[in-house]
């Protein structure tokens, strides 16, 4: 068969354009038979395309279907009429006949396909049409969210369904509890809430497409548990007494650790991280000791409370004996003068006066004893100073009796 030009085969398409007229140019297609001015007349097999439908698309999915034919043998060649477009996203592949890619708009579209075969020796027409459905609206299950705990770490995810990732989530209406915050782009909801209550509020979701949709959500977060230090002052010290002092946490979630987050315990007192207990024994006076404390829960949340602690001078040690039994002349003597009180670690004089001839204080143990060699009533004053220097007096009298 003769070979044809290029300008040829444009005057075919131009023919098949206006089938219905039967006259375009300088070139006609009557039946299967095309006359061209200036060269005789050949006669061409005519081609069908015998695809008569296309399966519908819808935006943002894949699309694939291919155009079938009979009649163009070998190489063929597939055109959309000039002028004329698929819809937006989809092409059609000139070598295979494969309608392909991923629709962007919605709508129908009526299109003139042509198909022709090497050398122009077969061609067909159709006009197909295709529609495209708007994407699937994306959805999240209204529904009541996990509970949160004021001042609990909380977290939850949306589960939407439908339409194209990437999803958009945003706040239409209601609020979230305080402290929370929604990502937009992952439709997680996290934070530490602050207020307790029932909470409701609506989610606009939007996809790839920009197809939309609400759901409405509840959540309730349960009030009181963030931990609260229950004690609420610390009893006063005394340097050189044995000092304890218990701090208690309520609400939040145990077990708690406690800390000294500011300032300092006095000299010789600390604090037990698990059991919040302050003891020891104060080594030095402290007029006002301003410490800051924290307890935290096993949830990692956190509560500060400001103690003032005061420790007191050491108290003055007392002589308990106030009167001392009569000794014999020449006959051994002992009895032993008692404290309570103070510091401790007592030690023993006699401040003024004098002991019956004879007798002698032991200053560590405050034991009087002797032989006595005279008859008389003596009178003096006892000293004691405990481990802090601490000085308390007691006055005693000492009657020495003859034999």
């Amino acid at each position: 068969m003769q070979q044809r030009s290029r300008r040829q085969i444009f005057q075919l398409f131009v023919g098949l354009s206006t089938l219905a007229t039967g006259v375009v140019g300088a070139s006609t297609i009557v039946g299967a038979s095309v006359t061209t001015r200036g060269s005789a007349s050949s006669v061409h097999r005519p081609a069908t395309i015998t695809t008569t439908t296309l399966p519908a698309a819808t935006i943002g999915t894949p699309y694939s279907t291919t155009l079938n034919q009979t009649g163009a043998t070998g190489s063929v060649r597939w055109l959309v009429r000039k002028n004329e477009s698929l819809p937006r996203g989809l092409r059609l592949s000139a070598k295979t006949g494969v309608i392909a890619g991923i629709p962007r708009a919605a709508g129908t579209s009526t299109v003139d396909v042509l198909v022709i075969s090497q050398h122009a020796n077969a061609v067909g027409r159709a006009t197909l049409t295709i529609t495209v459905n708007g994407a699937p609206v994306p959805s999240a299950t209204s529904a009541t969210l996990p509970s949160g705990i004021v001042g609990v770490k909380y977290t939850t995810t949306l589960a939407i369904t439908g339409g194209t990732g990437p999803y958009r989530v945003s706040l239409a209406s209601g609020e979230l509890p305080r402290g929370l915050h929604l990502g937009t782009r992952t439709g997680t909801i996290s934070g530490i809430p602050s207020v307790g209550g029932a909470f409701a509020f609506t989610l606009s979701l939007q996809d790839r497409w920009h197809a939309t949709a609400a759901a409405t959500f509840t959540m309730v977060v349960a009030g009181n548990a963030r931990p609260v230090i229950t004690t609420s002052a610390l009893r006063v010290g005394t340097v050189g007494v044995a000092y304890q002092a218990v701090l208690e946490a309520g609400g939040g979630c145990a077990p708690f650790a406690w800390s000294i987050r500011k300032g300092e315990l006095p000299s010789g007192l600390s604090l037990s991280p698990s059991t919040g207990v302050i003891r020891g024994t104060p080594r030095h006076q402290t007029p006002r000791r301003i410490i800051h404390v924290r307890v935290v829960d096993a949830n990692q949340v956190a509560a500060d409370r400001t103690f003032t602690l005061v420790i007191a001078p050491a108290l003055a040690p007392v002589i308990n004996t106030t009167q001392l039994p009569a000794g014999t002349l020449q006959t051994q003597y002992s009895t032993t003068l008692t404290a309570s009180g103070g510091a401790g670690n007592y030690r023993w004089a006699i401040a003024s006066g004098n002991l019956p001839k004879g007798l002698f204080l032991d200053s560590e143990t405050g034991v009087i004893s002797g032989t006595p060699s005279e008859t008389v009533v003596a009178s003096f004053t006892v000293a004691i100073r405990d481990r802090r220097n601490v000085l308390a007096t007691q006055s005693e009298s000492l009657t020495i009796l003859s034999s």
